[in-house]
């Protein structure tokens, strides 16, 4: 009886492991499936690569005011670059002032969407430039023009957000 006990609980031990091990398993590829699907930019199948976010971006882009700033995006922006701390070459768009009466050091800095792109910002950036405002429109890494594979869901962004900052008050410390 006893060696029939220990047969049981040896098979329920080796039964428990195995389905853990597929868990594990299992959890482990979806993890990276997500991984790759949420933040990884050059993965084929990535949410960058889709139209599941705003899907009607585009027509959005191409209607009124924003057709307007597009437009004015394009023709006015003036290229900047930056090196995050991790080594990427960030790149962005600087404007002027798009008024008659330009306001000395006053800076606003338009950043895009998780998987936007900076021309999506043309409309608040040309209202800020309109009000007096120099305006930066960074690219965020791995994004457009900017160096890198991954979004950083913010936490890498956050720093590249300060050196960006930097840029502006080296060029004028005012």
């Amino acid at each position: 009886m006893k060696h029939d006990n220990d047969t049981i609980v040896r098979d329920i031990r080796i039964a428990t492991g195995a389905v853990t091990a597929a868990c594990i398993a299992s959890l482990a590829a979806t993890a990276k499936y997500l991984f790759h699907f949420c933040i990884d930019t050059q993965w084929k199948r990535s949410v960058f690569h889709q139209s599941l976010i705003a899907p009607e971006r585009i027509e959005k882009l191409q209607q009124g005011e924003a057709k307007e700033a597009g437009e004015w995006f394009s023709q006015a922006k003036q290229p900047v670059t930056i090196t995050s701390d991790d080594g990427l070459r960030l790149h962005g768009w600087l404007f002027d002032p798009d008024c008659t009466a330009p306001k000395p050091h006053l800076y606003a800095i338009c950043m895009h969407g998780y998987t936007g792109v900076p021309e999506e910002t043309a409309k608040w950036a040309h209202r800020y430039a309109r009000m007096g405002f120099t305006v930066l429109v960074p690219s965020q890494r791995a994004q457009d023009l900017s160096e890198g594979r991954y979004v950083g869901m913010g936490w890498l962004e956050r720093n590249d957000l300060l050196n960006w900052i930097d840029l502006i008050v080296s060029s004028d410390p005012d």
